[in-house]
């Protein structure tokens, strides 16, 4: 088992606007800010599409089918990290939706998902990974995470 300390810099807000599209946003976000590691502690907002992959099969990588949602979505809870990779930057961006009827789905949240009217989203923009470091992106593809 890995773990690691974060310090935060600073918490912020990103409001993501009318037809952004949240995980593009984020990471231009990140990337403008020259941001390498951030953790999203929370959001609040709506979306008009989700493109979500969950869970596929018990292989790593573990990736199921990607599959989009076109209707309105309040959502309820959004969590996950955005870091600097070997150059680049990358998230990986988890999220519960609620449709109009009080159903729930979530699952990964992919490019294409796109914000209705705003979303708000709180960084924590982290200063340090503590001794040794944890980078979020290498870790989530090991075999072992």
């Amino acid at each position: 088992m890995d773990a690691a300390q974060i310090e935060f810099q600073s918490i912020v807000t990103v409001s993501v606007p009318h037809d952004g599209d949240v995980v593009l946003e984020l990471e231009r976000f990140a990337k403008e800010s020259g941001v390498t590691s951030a953790v999203i502690l929370g959001g609040v907002g709506a979306l008009k599409k989700a493109v979500l992959r969950n869970l596929g099969t018990t292989s790593i990588p573990p990736y199921g089918k990607e599959e989009t949602f076109e209707e309105g979505f309040e959502m309820t809870s959004i969590i996950g990290n955005i870091g600097l990779h070997e150059g680049k930057i990358n998230s990986h961006i988890h999220v519960s939706i609620a449709r109009k009827t009080s159903e729930v789905i979530g699952g990964s949240l992919l490019p294409g998902s796109i914000v209705y009217r705003r979303l708000q989203v709180v960084l924590g923009l982290a200063k340090s990974l503590g001794s040794g470091g944890l980078d979020f992106c290498e870790y989530a593809k090991r075999k072992d995470a």
